[in-house]
């Protein structure tokens, strides 16, 4: 598995249905806390990767995806 470094440097710039299939593509599991189910483009996203420490992934409206850290 990608540590989290790799996968912020490789997600830079995507969006949020991007990014979903990127953590399909890699085995990244994603936790929803807040999407559109029906176009994760829609509205607000934010997960958690609980394989990185719960590391909160976050975007608004098709915006590019920003990495929180705990």
């Amino acid at each position: 598995m990608k540590n989290l470094k790799e996968v912020i440097q490789d997600t830079t710039g995507m969006n949020p249905v991007q990014f979903e299939a990127y953590c399909e593509t890699n085995g990244i599991q994603t936790e929803w806390l807040e999407v559109c189910v029906s176009d994760f483009n829609h509205g607000f996203y934010n997960v958690t990767l609980p394989d990185y420490e719960d590391a909160n992934v976050f975007a608004g409206y098709g915006s590019a995806i920003k990495f929180q850290l705990n």
